[in-house]
Order: C-alpha cells, then structure tokens, then sequence
C-alpha cells in the first residue's frame, strides 16, 4: 500500500514539476485579481477608485491606512483613483519599476522585460528597480509615455495613438509587422496563435474588433497575401499563400 502510495505522489507530482520547469505563471494563478485569455474585468478599489484589467492580467491589491499599493505581476491595466495621495501614497509595483501616482489615471503594462507606463491625468514618478537613489528617478507628464527596464526610463514621447482602444474591444494596428500584430492578437484568443517567419515582415493597418477573433483573421487572409491554417480551433498558423 505505501509503494502504491508513493507511486501516486510520484505520478501526481510529475506535471506539476513540469509545469515548473515550464515556467507556468503560478504568481498569476495566485493573484488577488486576474482575468482569463479574452476577458476584461473593471475592479473596485477600497478609496472609490477602479481598475480595468485587461486580457491575460493579473494583480495584488493592498491597502492600508498608510499607503494604498498594488503589484502588477502579468498583464495591463487602466487606473482611476481620487486624488489623495498627500495622505495616502497610491504605488504601482511591477517586476522592473515602482511608479508613484501623483494625478488620477494612468495606464501601465507588463512586458516580459519591461514595463509601458502612460500618464493620462496628472503625471506620474517612476523608479527604475536597480537605479541607486533619485539619479534614474523620473516623472512622467500628463499625456506622455514611456518604456521602463529595470536599469532606466527610455525618454519620454506623447502618448501613441490606440493605447486604449482595448477599452473599446478595438485592436488598432498603424503599418504593423504581421508578427507583432498576430503576438498581440495572441492575447486575446485561447490556445497557439503562430505566424511564419516567411511572412512576419508584411505590413498591416486596420481596426479589429477583438470579440471576434476568426473574423480578424479572415480579414488577414483577404488584406494579404497569407493563408490561415487551423489544426483545430486552438491551434492556429499563418503561412505565405499557396501558389496556384
């Protein structure tokens, strides 16, 4: 019975080492609050702020009566707070970059290697993780963007046109590689969304409403020269088009 037992454990065990070794998002799983592959979620904060998350994201929420602090561990969000922060500090903790509220909406999101960070209403400070002191501190103004690694703030520039069309369901796209398009269609869609080296280059433009995603890619195969194959619903490649 205790071989048994031990071989249970054992069989039980393996895919969790797996998952493990796969670096599955475990922190994710574990967040206060997360959203699933598609979905969008509006959050309400203990002061009568909100976030919306986006797709794919995932967050701790702690406050107290000394500082109100959230961590954004995968994902995206939108902000919207009252403006009390000479009380009560509001901090944005994400794996390269600690960020301080100093206005009412910002919008920020978690790349692998690197935080987005766009100040909407009021500026923002940001904080390198591995910068010593103030010397990489800096502040973001109303109206501007910027990328942040854990060494330094990349320069800022006005706020790119589309930020926040996923408010709206809307993915917008301005001359895009198809690569970069498909990767950030990926979020959106459940299962292997995958494009082929040999047409990652191709340009595309256009507005796509996300609650379809089949219909987005019907449009790719008419707007170009690409073709969709589906192994299943969940697994998906876009090639270069058949020649005749």
């Amino acid at each position: 019975r205790q071989v048994l037992k031990t071989l249970a454990l054992l069989i039980a065990a393996a895919p969790l080492g797996f998952a493990a070794h796969q670096g599955l998002p475990w922190r994710e799983w574990q967040a206060d609050e997360r959203t699933a592959t598609g979905e969008q979620r509006t959050l309400h904060l203990p002061d009568g702020g909100q976030i919306r998350l986006n797709t794919g994201s995932a967050v701790d929420i702690a406050y107290d009566d000394s500082i109100r602090r959230l961590r954004l561990i995968a994902g995206e969000m939108l902000v919207e707070v009252p403006r009390e922060h000479a009380r009560r500090p509001f901090i944005v903790d994400t794996a390269q970059a600690q960020v301080t509220l100093l206005g009412s909406r910002f919008l920020v999101r978690q790349y692998p290697q690197r935080t987005y960070l766009a100040a909407l209403q009021g500026a923002v400070e940001v904080r390198p993780r591995l910068s010593r002191g103030d010397e990489g501190l800096v502040r973001l103004a109303p109206g501007r963007q910027t990328h942040v690694s854990a060494q330094a703030a990349q320069p800022s520039m006005a706020l790119a046109q589309g930020r926040l069309d996923w408010l709206n369901n809307v993915l917008r796209a301005e001359k895009m590689r198809l690569d970069d398009f498909v990767s950030e269609l990926d979020r959106y869609r459940p299962g292997l969304l995958r494009c082929d080296p040999a047409v990652a280059g191709l340009l595309i433009s256009g507005a796509f409403q996300l609650r379809d995603t089949d219909q987005i890619l019907r449009a790719l195969s008419q707007a170009l020269p690409v073709d969709v194959h589906y192994r299943s619903p969940y697994w998906v490649t876009i090639t270069a088009r058949a020649k005749a």
